[in-house]
Parts: C-alpha cells; structure tokens; sequence
C-alpha cells in the first residue's frame, strides 16, 4: 500500500495507505501539487503518535493544501477537530459524503496512517 497509481474512471489516484507522518506527507502533498493536472484533491488521513506536535503538525498540512489550491478531505478525529468543515471522523463518514459528492475527472493523492484505514475509500466515488 505504498505509492500506487490507480485509474478510476477518468481520475488519477496515488494510494498511499501504508504511513503518514509529517516529513512524508509534506513531500506526498508537494508532490501532487507540482504534477500538471488543472483539478486536486488529497483525502488525508491523521498522522498517528506525534505526540505533544500533533495539532502543530496537522495544521501545518491544513495550511500547505491551502497554499497549494488542494482541495482537502480529511479523515480523522485530530483533522477533524482542527477543521470540521473540511473532515470526517471516519472512512465511513468520508464514503459518505464522497457518495453523494464524487471526485471526477481529477488528481487524488489519498494517503494517512495506517490506522485511519484509507484502503478503504471507495474509488467508485472517484471516477
């Protein structure tokens, strides 16, 4: 589950479901923001044991999709409590809401910790 490029309908996905920490996740977000595609998404999950820098950290992802005119699903209670417009508590609540909003025609980089279980987004909502 590290870095795999996935065709679904007519987006691309870079599935990243393996890790996700600070220094990883900076360089998956600026990677996606450097490739030549007009539409962006990351559905990012939590960074697990940051300890004590957790909310610092998670913020400065917030503000780097920001920057980079991302647009942002977050999954994950830390995500969710820093951004609640943007977040989901959960990949149930994300399926949810990617149901009745599909990704379409776009560049998706889904990636976060393990134990956020982004393997399990639908990619039938990503077309």
């Amino acid at each position: 589950h590290r870095s795999q490029i996935v065709k679904s309908g007519g987006s691309t996905v870079i599935a990243d479901y393996y890790n996700a920490n600070p220094t990883s996740m900076t360089a998956a977000i600026l990677n996606l923001a450097h490739l030549p595609h007009p539409d962006k998404y990351a559905i990012l999950g939590d960074m697990l044991e940051l300890g004590s820098v957790s909310e610092q950290e998670h913020r400065n992802i917030i503000s780097l999709c920001q920057q980079h005119h991302i647009h942002p699903i977050f999954v994950g209670k830390i995500f969710h409590q820093l951004s609640p417009n943007q977040a989901f508590e959960d990949v149930e609540q994300a399926n949810q809401h990617l149901a009745s909003h599909p990704i379409r025609n776009a560049m998706v980089l889904i990636k976060g910790s393990r134990g956020i279980h982004l393997e399990k987004i639908s990619l039938q909502n990503i077309q």
